[in-house]
Protein backbone atom coordinates (compact mmCIF):
# COMPACT_ATOMS: atom_id res chain seq x y z
CA UNK A 1 0.00 0.00 0.00
CA UNK A 2 2.99 2.18 0.72
CA UNK A 3 4.34 2.30 -2.89
CA UNK A 4 0.60 3.37 -4.11
CA UNK A 5 0.91 6.28 -1.83
CA UNK A 6 4.48 6.89 -3.42
CA UNK A 7 3.37 6.45 -6.94
CA UNK A 8 0.24 7.33 -7.61
CA UNK A 9 0.40 10.35 -5.16
CA UNK A 10 3.44 11.19 -7.13
CA UNK A 11 2.67 9.96 -10.65
CA UNK A 12 -1.73 10.42 -10.65
CA UNK A 13 -2.32 12.91 -8.25
CA UNK A 14 0.25 15.86 -9.12
CA UNK A 15 -2.61 17.80 -10.20
CA UNK A 16 -4.45 16.86 -6.48
CA UNK A 17 -6.84 14.56 -7.86
CA UNK A 18 -8.98 11.63 -6.42
CA UNK A 19 -8.41 8.25 -6.90
CA UNK A 20 -11.69 6.12 -7.20
CA UNK A 21 -12.29 2.47 -5.59
CA UNK A 22 -11.31 1.10 -8.14
CA UNK A 23 -8.25 2.86 -9.39
CA UNK A 24 -6.98 2.04 -6.32
CA UNK A 25 -7.66 -1.73 -6.16
CA UNK A 26 -6.02 -1.87 -9.73
CA UNK A 27 -2.86 -0.23 -8.38
CA UNK A 28 -2.54 -2.22 -5.35
CA UNK A 29 -2.68 -5.07 -7.76
CA UNK A 30 0.17 -3.36 -10.09
CA UNK A 31 1.96 -2.88 -6.85
CA UNK A 32 1.52 -6.43 -5.48
CA UNK A 33 2.21 -8.28 -9.32
CA UNK A 34 5.57 -6.43 -9.35
CA UNK A 35 6.16 -6.90 -5.65
CA UNK A 36 6.16 -10.12 -6.46
CA UNK A 37 8.29 -10.24 -9.48
CA UNK A 38 11.12 -7.98 -7.88
CA UNK A 39 11.05 -8.80 -3.96
CA UNK A 40 11.26 -5.00 -3.31
CA UNK A 41 11.77 -4.24 0.35
CA UNK A 42 8.96 -2.11 1.70
CA UNK A 43 11.48 -0.04 4.03
CA UNK A 44 12.72 1.17 0.33
CA UNK A 45 9.04 2.47 -0.55
CA UNK A 46 8.73 4.25 2.17
CA UNK A 47 12.12 5.87 2.00
CA UNK A 48 11.21 6.95 -1.59
CA UNK A 49 7.93 8.36 0.00
CA UNK A 50 10.25 10.80 2.16
CA UNK A 51 12.22 11.91 -1.16
CA UNK A 52 15.43 9.26 -0.83
CA UNK A 53 15.43 6.89 -3.62
CA UNK A 54 17.20 4.03 -3.37
CA UNK A 55 20.04 3.02 -5.56
CA UNK A 56 18.99 -0.81 -4.92
CA UNK A 57 18.13 -2.74 -8.12
CA UNK A 58 15.33 -4.43 -6.60
CA UNK A 59 13.86 -0.88 -6.02
CA UNK A 60 14.68 0.14 -9.46
CA UNK A 61 13.12 -2.82 -10.95
CA UNK A 62 9.65 -2.27 -9.00
CA UNK A 63 9.15 1.44 -10.05
CA UNK A 64 10.35 -0.21 -13.39
CA UNK A 65 7.45 -2.93 -13.46
CA UNK A 66 4.80 -0.23 -11.54
CA UNK A 67 6.04 1.77 -14.49
CA UNK A 68 5.22 0.31 -17.15
CA UNK A 69 1.61 -1.16 -15.28
CA UNK A 70 0.72 2.37 -15.57
CA UNK A 71 1.67 2.84 -19.14
CA UNK A 72 4.10 6.03 -18.27
CA UNK A 73 6.73 3.48 -20.10
CA UNK A 74 6.04 1.44 -23.15
CA UNK A 75 7.02 -2.45 -22.81
CA UNK A 76 10.98 -1.49 -24.04
CA UNK A 77 11.35 1.32 -21.09
CA UNK A 78 10.89 4.05 -22.90
CA UNK A 79 8.97 7.26 -21.80
CA UNK A 80 5.28 7.07 -23.28
CA UNK A 81 4.85 10.75 -23.69
CA UNK A 82 1.26 10.27 -24.98
CA UNK A 83 -0.15 8.25 -22.35
CA UNK A 84 1.07 10.29 -19.90
CA UNK A 85 -0.53 13.05 -21.17
CA UNK A 86 -3.75 11.09 -21.44
CA UNK A 87 -3.83 9.77 -17.66
CA UNK A 88 -2.93 13.22 -16.55
CA UNK A 89 -6.27 14.58 -18.61
CA UNK A 90 -8.39 11.89 -17.27
CA UNK A 91 -7.35 12.32 -14.11
CA UNK A 92 -7.32 16.27 -13.83
CA UNK A 93 -8.88 19.21 -14.83
CA UNK A 94 -5.79 21.20 -15.67
CA UNK A 95 -4.89 23.07 -18.84
CA UNK A 96 -2.83 21.48 -21.43
CA UNK A 97 -0.47 23.92 -21.27
CA UNK A 98 0.75 22.48 -17.44
CA UNK A 99 0.48 18.97 -18.50
CA UNK A 100 2.64 19.37 -21.26
CA UNK A 101 5.23 21.49 -18.96
CA UNK A 102 5.09 18.31 -16.26
CA UNK A 103 5.26 15.82 -19.33
CA UNK A 104 8.46 17.44 -20.96
CA UNK A 105 10.47 17.97 -17.45
CA UNK A 106 9.86 14.93 -16.31
CA UNK A 107 9.25 12.72 -19.76
CA UNK A 108 13.11 11.67 -20.20
CA UNK A 109 14.53 8.50 -21.35
CA UNK A 110 17.98 8.06 -18.95
CA UNK A 111 20.69 5.34 -20.20
CA UNK A 112 18.69 2.17 -18.97
CA UNK A 113 14.99 1.56 -18.58
CA UNK A 114 14.93 1.27 -14.61
CA UNK A 115 17.22 4.57 -14.58
CA UNK A 116 14.13 6.04 -16.34
CA UNK A 117 11.67 5.10 -14.25
CA UNK A 118 13.26 6.32 -10.85
CA UNK A 119 14.12 9.52 -12.71
CA UNK A 120 10.38 10.19 -13.40
CA UNK A 121 9.14 9.33 -10.48
CA UNK A 122 12.10 11.64 -8.65
CA UNK A 123 10.88 14.09 -11.16
CA UNK A 124 7.23 13.91 -10.45
CA UNK A 125 8.21 13.54 -6.81
CA UNK A 126 9.78 17.31 -6.48
CA UNK A 127 6.88 18.17 -9.51
CA UNK A 128 4.45 17.70 -6.54
CA UNK A 129 6.58 19.09 -3.84
CA UNK A 130 6.82 22.31 -5.74
CA UNK A 131 2.70 22.66 -6.42
CA UNK A 132 2.47 21.97 -2.69
CA UNK A 133 4.75 25.32 -1.92
CA UNK A 134 2.90 27.41 -4.64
Amino acid sequence: MKFIILCFAVVATVYAGVLTDEQRHKLLSFHNECAKETGVNEDLIGEAMMGNFSDDPTFKDQILCFSKKIGFLDASGKIDVETMKNKFKMMHDHDDEKIDEVVEKCGKDMDTPEDTAVELMKCLFEVKKEMKKN
